[in-house]
């Protein structure tokens, strides 16, 4: 389900209406479709951007679980 202003779903009646798709969900699935299409190179810069902050999210991840094993140790030894 999604919201759509009134000017949009004028839009979206009137694909239907011109009888090439069967329903609202239908034309809305196609506009989604070539919206992404259409933007395909942003999508791309951010799923790299995406995995960069993946990975470094992995490496705070690792740098706060060793301090946390050193603290420990530092608080054991104590």
């Amino acid at each position: 389900m999604a919201r759509v202003d009134a000017g949009d779903l004028n839009r979206i009646d009137e694909l239907v209406e011109s009888g090439q798709f069967n329903s609202r969900s239908e034309a809305a699935a196609f506009l989604i479709s070539e919206g992404i299409k259409s933007k395909q190179q942003m999508f791309e810069k951010m799923a790299e951007k995406i995995s960069q902050i993946q990975e470094l999210r992995t490496e705070l991840g690792a740098m706060i679980s060793e301090d946390t094993k050193s603290s420990e140790s530092v608080e054991q030894g104590a």
